[in-house]
């Protein structure tokens, strides 16, 4: 399917946005992304962690 053979449409009037609002969601965004990079870096350092040591936390959680 090629985008550009979609026909546009207008664009429907928005409503208007308090920069209190938008001062809000920028926040939350922030906080969204910084907690993405720690999950992302948790995910690396546990794709590092060696065999062995991952082997070792199974045997433990079955006792």
């Amino acid at each position: 399917m090629n985008i550009g053979d979609i026909p546009r449409g207008k664009l429907p009037e928005g409503e208007v946005v308090s920069s209190e609002e938008i001062e809000n969601l920028k926040s939350q965004m922030k906080d969204m992304q910084l907690e993405i990079d720690i999950l992302k870096e948790t995910l690396t350092a546990l794709k590092k962690t060696p065999a062995s040591t991952r082997q070792y936390s199974k045997n433990m959680k079955r006792q």
